[in-house]
């Protein structure tokens, strides 16, 4: 069944009550652990992981390639294994997915043998596979939902919705990383690319792959480029947007969706598609409806991202821009969050844009081993402190965005990176609407 998109109205938040949206958590590292965990339990055809996934026994051979978690859109049986790793996130309370595609690229593909088109394809999986485990929750959701009535909160209730009534339908985000992502050599978090690649070739990098995408922006709530190291990459990305021949406009009241959703249109400014010509890869068509957009970036501490700038200046080359809707961090290590969200804060209201959402989504604190290319055991948070710290991230984003009467406006997408599970993100859930707050 097709879906539209979620009747969540980002901008007025009313449907959770004015709280924060809970985004998913780890899906690369989830799979990662799904592969590799040496306490899965045997079976004689399948074996059962946490959360009740079944894996087949040749998946644990897998090798991680250039292509990173994008490599398991190129077989049926890898993609489902994706789907239900979405669908796990979704049960453990996520109000928005990201897809399968942070290192996806046509490049990449090639380099693995496959054509451009196959390329495009494969990329184009990753939002069909998030579409249709959204949607087997959510028809899952509806029923539990009739089912239940005053049962529903009962303690002796097994069911995955029964601690978290009154969901939203979720929302779908395009997961793209920045260029450093597909040199596969750590370089998104120093934002020190080879001296040859110019800002040109980043422009093109970052068109190229929203072009891929253009057929499915009618059912993408969001875009998000993620883990960006500096504010080089960032601006880049605002002149896409910006573009005279790639520039968002948005509709008028009288155009928003049924669920009173704001649409974006991609329109081409000064010029039809005559004068432009049909061949010109810098335009999209004018009747697509283009996502919101948030831009996250990597960071080394509580002061700086990982290029070296200070987050307040990224932050307050962002502020003034009318396309992107949220900003923030990701892929950071958690005690570093308290610090960047007071400044990231403070740099919004200083400048009048209070409107922006704040993203924020940490890894789980784990070492990476740079030599045996593994986590490091027993390093990290576990599920339980990440939701308390979650729920001082939410009360320091929120702390001086005011509505009208002084309630505190809670526009923040909070959940998890690296190594953060679905026992993170339900633990996050918790933690932030404690009390019904």
């Amino acid at each position: 069944m097709y879906h539209q998109k979620s009747n969540f109205n980002t901008e007025s938040n009313e449907q959770i009550g004015g709280g924060p949206l809970i985004l998913d958590g780890g899906l690369a590292t989830y799979l990662e652990y799904l592969y590799r965990n040496k306490k899965i339990k045997n079976n004689k055809n399948c074996q059962k992981i946490e959360g009740k996934i079944e894996v087949k026994k040749d998946f644990q051979q897998f090798q991680w390639t250039h292509l990173w978690s994008s490599q398991f859109l190129v077989d049926d049986s890898r993609r489902d294994l994706i789907r239900e790793v979405h669908l796990t996130y979704f049960r453990a309370g996520a109000d928005v997915g990201l897809s399968c595609s942070y290192q996806a690229c046509i490049e990449g593909f090639q380099k693995t043998g496959y054509s451009i088109d196959d390329a495009k394809a494969l990329m184009r999986k990753s939002i069909q596979i998030l579409v249709e485990a959204r949607d087997q929750f959510y028809d899952e959701y509806i029923i539990n939902e009739l089912k239940s009535g005053e049962s529903r909160n009962t303690t002796t209730s097994t069911s995955p919705f029964t601690s978290f009534p009154n969901r939203i339908k979720p929302l779908i985000a395009l997961s793209l990383g920045p260029y450093g992502a597909i040199l596969a050599d750590g370089s998104e978090y120093t934002g020190i690319y080879p001296p040859d690649i110019t800002d040109s070739d980043l422009y093109e990098f970052h068109l190229s792959r929203l072009r891929v995408y253009e057929s499915d922006f009618e059912r993408i709530d969001f875009v998000a480029f993620e883990t960006i190291p500096s504010s080089r990459e960032a601006s880049i990305i605002c002149q896409i947007l910006k573009d005279e021949r790639f520039s968002l406009k948005r509709k008028g009241v009288d155009d928003k969706d049924k669920g009173g959703k704001d649409l974006k249109e991609i329109k081409i400014n000064e010029k039809n598609d005559n004068e432009a010509g049909n061949d010109d890869p810098t335009i999209i068509n004018n009747s697509s409806i283009f996502p919101q957009c948030w831009i996250s970036f990597s960071c080394r501490d509580s002061t700086y991202v990982s290029s070296g700038e200070m987050i307040s200046t990224c932050i307050r080359l962002l502020a003034a821009e009318p396309k992107i809707w949220g900003v923030g961090v990701n892929c950071t290590k958690p005690q570093h969050i308290n610090g960047l969200l007071r400044t990231i804060r403070e740099t919004l209201d200083q400048a009048r844009a209070m409107e922006k959402w704040i993203v924020c989504y940490p890894d789980a604190g784990c070492k990476w081993d740079t030599t045996r290319k593994e986590w490091l055991e027993g390093s990290g948070i576990g599920e339980e402190e990440f939701g308390k710290l979650a729920r001082q991230w939410v009360e320091i984003g929120s702390r001086g965005s005011k509505e009208e009467g002084g309630k505190e406006k809670k526009r923040l997408l909070i959940g998890g990176c690296c190594k953060t599970t679905p026992k993170y993100v339900e633990s996050i859930r918790r933690e932030v609407f404690k009390d019904g707050e």
